[in-house]
């Protein structure tokens, strides 16, 4: 036999031949893990304490430069003179039409009701006897005992039963009574029997 391969015959492979590379200890290759969000970096969070910082620098600058709806101050002296100015005309409208003594005896009370209003709410309700006795207590001695009962009466009254000198009166006591009235002094306490 022939010591000479014939071209047909299979070759196997070779070994490969030992390098000086592969008797190195090497570990597989790992790559590092990806980069995370979280925590951030200390650059983000000094952005983030600056745009904190700005929206409240804008914040506080809107708050303090918009313009405030202010109510205007009450003026106690200016509302009495507009009470005053409705009670007058008033009462020349008795004078021009002397037989509607009754609607001036209204606006009285409404001009009365308007000042309770402003100064002491919880007297609107009054009326008669209590009503007498509250603006007593505001200004004592203001109105005359006659003068309280036209006050609470005289709307009932027919127009010929009112004296037209009571009216003025009355009128008078009222614009005193509306320039000078405490309405910071309690009413007395009712007794009840």
């Amino acid at each position: 036999m022939n010591p000479v391969s014939t071209p047909t015959a299979a070759v196997a492979p070779m070994a490969p031949a030992a390098t000086p590379q592969s008797s190195l200890p090497l570990a597989d290759i790992h790559l590092p893990e990806p980069v995370s969000f979280w925590p951030l970096a200390p650059g983000w969070w000094l952005l983030a304490g600056l745009i904190l910082l700005a929206a409240i620098a804008i914040g506080w600058w809107f708050y303090h430069h918009q313009p405030k709806e202010r109510q205007p101050r009450f003026n106690d002296k200016l509302f009495r003179q507009q009470l005053q100015q409705q009670l007058d005309s008033a009462w020349q409208t008795l004078q021009q039409q002397p037989d509607q003594p009754q609607h001036y005896l209204v606006q009285l009370q409404t001009v009365l009701k308007l000042f309770a209003r402003q100064f002491a709410p919880a007297r609107l309700s009054h009326f008669g006897n209590d009503w007498s006795q509250w603006l007593q207590a505001c200004k004592p001695g203001q109105f005359s005992d006659s003068s309280l009962q036209l006050l609470s009466e005289g709307l009932y009254l027919p127009p010929h039963l009112l004296n037209n000198e009571e009216l003025a009166q009355l009128h008078q006591q009222a614009v005193g009574w509306l320039q000078q009235a405490d309405v910071t002094t309690p009413a007395p306490a009712q007794e009840k029997p």
